[in-house]
């Protein structure tokens, strides 16, 4: 999705001759999130959540026809509409993002130009049919995301996991390489459930989410929750000794990390581990690749936990 908003922000500024250019899409309760800026060239990821009440982009909402409103600048110097001047020297043209479903309102571009300036007809109609595409591919974006991304930790779904693992293998077959997973299990959760309850128990799976999401390669590796409170990482190109230092470091980072109790207590939280790998001298299926790193997971727990065991492969 960040690669999308990036290209979409880049082609706005170039058809629109504008210099910042702000993304919001929409929220409930009038509510939106920047979902990214272009500032004088460079892109400017965001997820700051804005209030739209009170400001011209509820007509927007309202009316789903683009306009002209007096400009200002956010924090991040970023263009976003206002009711009275406040001789900022530019104004926002504000371009509605419609869904082609049912034509409500998924977003706003807003683009910063010249005050007094007027876009020619021929470049406000190249920028209507754009935003027609732009709301279309966010709309195909944000189904997939859903078919693809888990609500709570923002890892990939199990099902997305197994698609990969498929295709990883196919081209191990044909290429080469090795292919090793890491299957993590948080230690005694249950218990960290039933003392401080379920909302600190989903702060602790993203918490551990964003530790496996920190810790890998970014565009190469895959990491999954894989059911409750276990998750799985996919690693191309990767022995299982260039895992097993991977998921060592994970372990220790995770019983190191400052987790905090509803009441600001510290809270230690470990992880088992499991690893299985595979290369063109050892083939195996997804499934027997899975079995193995989950046979390794449960000797790490029935050893006493917060360890990682890896499956050794014979010569």
């Amino acid at each position: 999705m960040e690669l999308l908003i990036k290209h979409v922000l880049d082609t706005l500024a170039g058809l629109g001759q504008s210099e910042r250019v702000a993304l919001f899409t929409l929220q409930a309760d009038n509510m939106g999130v920047l979902a990214g800026g272009f500032n004088r060239g460079e892109f400017l990821p965001t997820g700051k959540v804005v209030d739209f009440k009170g400001t011209p982009l509820i007509e927007i909402l309202q009316q789903r026809t683009s306009s002209t409103f007096h400009g200002m600048l956010l924090d991040d110097n970023l263009p976003f509409p206002c009711y009275t001047d406040q001789q900022a020297g530019f104004e926002c043209l504000c371009l509605p993002l419609l869904s082609e479903e049912n034509n409500t309102v998924i977003g706003v571009a807003v683009l910063a130009q010249d005050t007094g300036i007027t876009q020619p007809d021929y470049r406000l109609q190249t920028l209507g049919m754009l935003r027609t595409l732009i709301a279309a591919a966010m709309e195909k974006a944000r189904l997939f995301q859903l078919a693809t991304i888990d609500s709570l930790t923002e890892l990939y779904t199990r099902r997305y996991f197994d698609i990969r693992l498929h295709e990883e293998i196919v081209r191990l077959q044909r290429h080469g390489s090795d292919i090793s997973l890491i299957l993590f299990d948080i230690d005694h959760f249950k218990r960290i459930n039933d003392t401080y309850g379920h909302i600190h128990g989903d702060y602790v799976l993203r918490e551990v989410a964003n530790l496996l999401n920190h810790s890998i390669r970014r565009d190469i590796d895959i990491a999954s929750r894989y059911g409750g409170e276990e998750f799985i990482i996919l690693l191309p190109h990767t022995n299982i000794d260039g895992a097993y230092v991977l998921a060592e470091r994970i372990r220790q980072h995770c019983q190191q990390y400052p987790f905090k109790t509803p009441v600001e207590q510290a809270c230690m939280v470990t992880l088992s581990g499991g690893i299985a790998s595979m290369n063109q001298s050892h083939l195996l299926t997804s499934e027997e690749l899975i079995h193995r790193a989950d046979l390794m997971l449960y000797a790490a727990k029935n050893s006493g936990r917060n360890q990682v065991i890896q499956y050794k492969l014979t010569p």
